[in-house]
């Protein structure tokens, strides 16, 4: 199966791309996936979403929709099925 995940803001422009495809054998957990879009899209992109095992504060990491910080978190599980978008903390003033 294909997972497709979108990045948006500064993580599309800071990694070139607005599009990341995953293919895996098997549903997978977040913190899996951001591992597989990180070693295609470049280095740094863990760093940017993850602070330790938390959710960078300000990070939206969506599954089908949904914010996963108000289901399972990095433990979601992914499939072929969600679209999957990530969006790096915003300023503004």
């Amino acid at each position: 199966m294909i997972i497709r995940v979108r990045l948006f803001s500064l993580l599309r422009s800071k990694f070139g791309r607005s599009v990341v495809d995953v293919e895996t054998d098997r549903p997978i957990p977040l913190r899996e996936l951001i591992t597989q879009v990180e070693s295609r899209a470049g280095p740094g992109l863990v760093g940017e979403l993850i602070d330790g095992e938390k959710i960078r504060k300000g990070t939206l990491l969506l599954v089908g929709g949904r914010n996963v910080i108000f289901g399972d978190g990095l433990d979601t599980i992914v499939d072929g099925t969600q679209e999957i978008c990530f969006f790096p903390p915003s300023g503004g003033g």
